[in-house]
C-alpha cells in the first residue's frame, strides 16, 4: 500500500549483534533499530500511501542508544516547502515520537482538492507545530496502517495519545466561494496550544466543533470582501479567541454599504445545546449609500443609528436559526427624501396605490433589512412610480423598534413623521417562513387614531395588500381636514410625536 521511490540511502554503522547466546536477537526492523547505532543520509523522490504523498525528501538520520533522530528533514507536501525535526524513542516497549514541523506555502487549493473536493478555496498558508505521540506499539501500528481501506475511526488505535502543541497558521490573500458565500482576499493568523488528536487509543476529533472543544487558540483575521448571500461586507477586521469550546470575537469592525459597523460574537459549544450571542452596532449608517437610484442620484439622504442584540440556542445551526431572539432598534432624524413630496402624497392617499406604504415601510423603518422584506420587487423603482407627488420631503423622525422571538420580529414602536404627518406600523415579520404577518401601516392623527391604513400579509416575495379607507374622501379633499378624528383606542402611542404636537410646530 506504500510506494517508496528512493534516490539513495547511505548509512555508516558500528557493531551489530545478530546472534547472542545462541539465539537470534533481531526479529524485525524495530529490533534492528534498537540494536544498532548509525548515522546516514536519506534522499527520496517520492513516498506515498493512500492518504498522502511526500516528494523530494532529504534527511540527516542518526540512531544512537535506541533513539532514532531525523534532523533536519526537508520535503514537499502539496506544493509546500517543509522542514521538520523528528525523533523516535525505541528504548521502551511502547515508543514515543516527537517532532517540530514548519510548512511554508501550503496550497489550500491542493489540500481542498484532495480532502474536501466540494470546497472552492485558493491561497497559501504557513504552518508550524510541535507534534508528539506516546505509547506507540510500532508492530501493531504497521499492521493497522496496512489494512485494506481506511481503518474505522471508532477502532482502537495502537497509539495511546497524539497531540499538537504550540501550533500557528498564517495566510495571506486567501479566497473562498460557494453558491451562497464568497470571501475574497483574507489574511489569517492563528496561534494555539495543546490539541489532542488521539486520546486513549481513539480518534478524538470528528468535526470542527470537536476541534474547538479540544483546543485553546487566539488570532486575528482580515477579509477584504464578504458576500452572504447577496449582502456585501467589506474591510472586515477583528481578533478572536477560543477557550475549549467558547469562541469569542468581541469587536469585529467592518464596512456595510461604505459605512462603519461593529459586531460582537460569542459561540458556546461546551454544552450539547449550543449557544450563540450576536451584537451589531451601526452608529452612522448613511442612507445615501444604502439606497441609490439607477442614475446614482441619492434618494434618501441622512443617517440611521442601528443597534441589535440576539441570542439563540440549539443542537445545530438549523435549530439556532429558528430559536433566535433579541431586540433591534433603528433611529434617524432630519432626513431628506428627494424627488418625492411625501406630505403631498399623504394628503392624496389614493394616488399611492398598492405597495405605496409598503415601500415606505421597508425604506424608512427597516434600513438595511428593507431589502430583505421587499425582495419580490424593485423597491426604489416602485416607490418612485407610485408616488406621483414631485418635490422633496423632510423626514423629521424615524423610530423602528422590534422584539424578535424565535425568528419572528414583532413591531414594538415603529413610526416616522414628516413636516405635517405621522405614519405608524404594527404587525410582525416572520423571517423563518419569509412572510409578512398582518403588517398594518397607517397614517395617524395627533391622538394616534387611524386616518387611513394599508395591511400587508403573505410571503415577502408575493405579499397581498389590502387598502382600508377609514375616512371617506375624494382626491380634492385633503387628508388634513380629518385630523380631528377621534377613536376609542389609539392605534399608535409610541415615541414619535405628531408634527402638530411638537412645540413650535403648526
Amino acid at each position: 500500500k506504500t510506494l517508496l521511490d528512493f534516490n539513495d540511502i547511505n548509512f555508516r554503522g558500528d557493531r551489530i549483534e545478530i546472534i547472542e547466546n545462541r539465539e537470534i536477537i533481531i526479529k524485525d526492523v524495530f529490533q534492528f533499530l534498537k540494536t544498532v547505532s548509525f548515522t546516514g543520509k536519506l534522499a527520496a523522490n517520492r513516498i506515498s500511501s493512500r492518504d498522502f504523498k511526500l516528494e523530494n525528501l532529504s534527511a540527516e538520520i542518526k540512531n544512537e542508544n535506541g533513539v532514532l533522530t531525523a534532523d533536519p528533514v526537508a520535503l514537499q507536501y502539496l506544493g509546500s516547502s517543509s522542514k521538520l525535526r523528528a525523533s523516535l524513542d525505541l528504548r521502551q516497549s511502547k515508543s514515543k515520537f516527537e517532532s517540530s514541523v514548519n510548512l511554508s506555502g501550503l496550497s489550500l487549493k491542493a489540500l481542498a482538492a484532495k480532502y474536501f473536493p466540494a470546497v472552492k478555496i485558493n491561497g497559501k498558508v504557513n504552518c508550524t507545530a510541535e507534534l508528539s505521540a506516546e505509547e506507540i506499539q510500532l508492530e501493531l501500528l504497521a499492521d493497522y496502517l496496512s489494512q485494506t481501506g481506511k481503518p474505522a475511526v471508532s477502532k482502537k488505535i495502537p497509539i495511546k495519545l497524539v497531540r499538537v502543541d504550540n501550533f500557528t497558521v498564517a495566510g495571506t490573500d486567501l479566497t473562498y466561494s460557494d453558491k451562497t458565500v464568497n470571501i475574497d482576499k483574507t489574511k489569517l493568523n492563528v496561534k494555539g496550544d495543546r490539541l489532542a488528536i488521539i486520546e486513549n487509543n481513539r480518534w478524538k476529533l470528528s468535526d470542527f466543533d470537536d476541534f474547538l472543544r479540544a483546543t485553546k487558540l487566539n488570532g486575528n483575521a482580515a477579509i477584504e470582501r464578504l458576500t452572504v448571500p447577496d449582502e456585501l461586507f467589506e474591510n472586515i477586521k477583528g481578533d478572536f479567541s477560543n477557550n475549549h469550546g467558547v469562541f469569542k470575537a468581541d469587536a469585529i469592525k467592518l464596512q456595510y454599504f461604505g459605512e462603519h459597523a461593529e459586531i460582537g460574537f460569542k459561540w458556546n459549544l461546551k454544552e450539547k445545546t449550543e449557544q450563540v450571542e450576536l451584537r451589531v452596532e451601526m452608529p452612522e449608517q448613511r442612507t445615501r449609500q444604502l439606497l441609490k437610484k439607477s442614475d446614482d442620484v441619492d434618494l434618501l439622504e441622512g443617517t440611521l443609528n442601528i443597534k441589535a442584540e440576539f441570542k439563540s440556542s440549539g443542537a445545530d445551526w438549523g435549530a439556532l436559526a429558528k430559536n433566535i431572539s433579541g431586540h433591534v432598534i433603528i433611529k434617524g432624524a432630519n432626513m431628506i427624501l428627494h424627488d418625492v413630496d411625501l406630505d403631498k402624497a399623504l394628503n392624496e392617499f389614493q394616488k399611492m396605490g398598492a405597495y405605496g406604504f409598503g415601500d415606505l415601510f421597508g425604506l424608512l423603518t427597516l434600513g438595511p433589512l428593507g431589502t430583505v422584506v421587499t425582495q419580490g420587487y424593485d423597491q426604489l423603482e416602485s416607490l418612485e412610480k407610485m408616488m406621483a407627488a414631485e418635490g422633496n420631503s423632510r423626514i423629521q423622525q424615524i423610530v423602528s423598534d422590534w422584539n424578535v422571538v424565535k425568528g419572528v420580529a414583532y413591531a414594538n414602536d415603529v413610526a416616522f413623521s414628516t413636516a405635517r404627518h405621522r405614519v405608524a406600523i404594527t404587525g410582525k415579520l416572520d423571517f423563518i417562513n419569509q412572510r409578512f404577518g398582518k403588517i398594518t401601516i397607517a397614517a395617524v392623527d395627533a391622538d394616534g387614531c387611524i386616518v387611513n391604513k394599508e395591511v400587508i400579509d403573505g410571503p415577502f416575495d408575493k405579499p397581498e395588500v389590502e387598502e382600508v379607507r377609514v375616512v371617506q374622501r375624494t382626491l380634492v379633499r385633503p387628508l388634513k381636514k380629518f385630523l380631528a378624528t377621534k377613536c376609542d383606542k389609539p392605534f399608535y402611542t409610541g415615541s414619535v410625536d405628531h408634527p402638530s404636537t411638537v412645540p413650535g410646530k403648526k
